[in-house]
């Protein structure tokens, strides 16, 4: 923008000079030339598209003395397309031509000429300077935001890493807590309950025989509720992504490719299913397959949680074509049939597919899954 308020400047004020010294056929000509020279100069942003223009001015200028009014305007496009052996020879020939141009124009013209010429430069180092200025400031702008997304991204990093070592002192809470019962609570249940059974057995009281029976049966109760609490606590505290992990680690046959993107508060029905499903599928690559790469990817949705295992294998033996079992494959079969039963009881779906390889595509929607 900058650009084209200096050159509209400089052209009309050299059509201003054209008009006060002539006013005929050459002087419109001379107008439309210099319109068009910096029409396409603004446009146009090939260097030697501009020096070939410029070179055809300069020449026009030769034979047509009254272009000589818009050498401000030549001025500034040859400083924004700098170039010292250009404008050199530029100027050698206008120098050569001055004496021509001062006895037909005069020497006062030729001196508003020079002021002009004065202008163009200082308004191309201005403008130069305003857009060194603007760029500078849109580099420090463009670094600011990039430190300030650094930093939210670092603050981001730090919030996930508090939350996951949160996560893991839960985990290991929940079971020191479930030992603890089980150690302590649980044994000392059993103990009692031994107890009563033997006091039932040598006293044979008829008086004591009922509340017997019924501290036997509450001290059954409490133990059975002990068992529930702690199987409770241990399926909580099983975290997905160790043992996810460690079945990847642990697979000898070829290398395995994990990815996992799922949060904290995970189903525990989820967990252990997915964890089923992919010791059965890399039993299966293991079994029936000759596959040397596996790729699983565990993904939570906003709706709904995914798990992809697939591998290269190109053995036919655990699907045919056409999405049957082989019969010859019993084993496999039965486990894929135990992926379906998993998944179905979650409300999900399973597709399978044998294309490039052996795919298992796995749904579960986070409603279902929560049951």
């Amino acid at each position: 923008m900058r650009k084209i308020t200096d050159e509209g400047f400089l052209f009309l004020y050299g059509a201003g000079l054209l008009v006060t010294a002539e006013t005929g056929i050459p002087a419109v000509i001379a107008i439309l030339l210099a319109c068009i020279y910096t029409c396409v100069n603004l446009v146009g942003e090939g260097k030697y598209l501009h020096y070939i223009m410029t070179i055809t001015f300069v020449a026009a200028g030769i034979v047509s003395k009254e272009m000589w009014m818009f050498l401000p305007v030549v001025l500034y496009n040859m400083l924004c397309f700098y170039s010292p052996v250009y404008i050199g020879a530029v100027g050698i020939i206008v120098a050569c031509e001055a004496p021509a141009f001062r006895e037909y124009c005069g020497l006062e013209k030729e001196m508003l000429i020079v002021a002009g010429l004065a202008a163009a430069v200082l308004l191309y180092g201005r403008t130069r300077r305003l857009n060194e200025l603007e760029q500078e400031y849109k580099r420090s702008r463009d670094d600011s935001r990039e430190l300030t997304l650094m930093l939210e991204k670092k603050n981001q990093d730090l919030l996930e890493k508090q939350d996951t070592e949160i996560y893991l002192a839960t985990l290991k809470e929940r079971n020191r807590i479930a030992r603890e019962i089980h150690d302590n609570v649980g044994h000392m249940l059993s103990r009692s309950i031994l107890m009563v059974g033997a006091l039932k057995t040598v006293n044979q009281a008829e008086n004591l025989k009922v509340p017997m029976e019924q501290l036997d049966q509450t001290l059954n109760e409490a133990m059975t509720n002990v068992r529930q609490s702690v199987h409770d606590l241990h399926d909580e505290s099983v975290n997905l992504k160790e043992v996810m992990e460690s079945l990847a680690e642990e697979f000898s046959f070829c290398p395995v490719q994990l990815t996992y993107d799922m949060g904290y508060d995970i189903p525990k029905e989820i967990k252990y299913s997915f964890i089923a499903i992919t010791k059965e599928a890399l039993n299966n690559v293991m079994r029936h397959s000759n596959a040397n790469k596996v790729k699983i990817l565990t993904r939570e949705h906003p709706g709904l949680y995914q798990l992809i295992i697939e591998d290269n294998g190109t053995s036919d033996e655990r699907i045919q074509p056409d999405g049957d079992w082989e019969e010859n494959t019993e084993s496999s079969g039965i486990g894929i049939e135990n992926m379906k039963k998993r998944v179905r009881m979650l409300g999900g779906t399973i597709q399978i597919q044998k294309e490039n390889g052996f795919r298992i595509f796995i749904t579960v929607p986070k409603n279902e899954g929560k049951r």
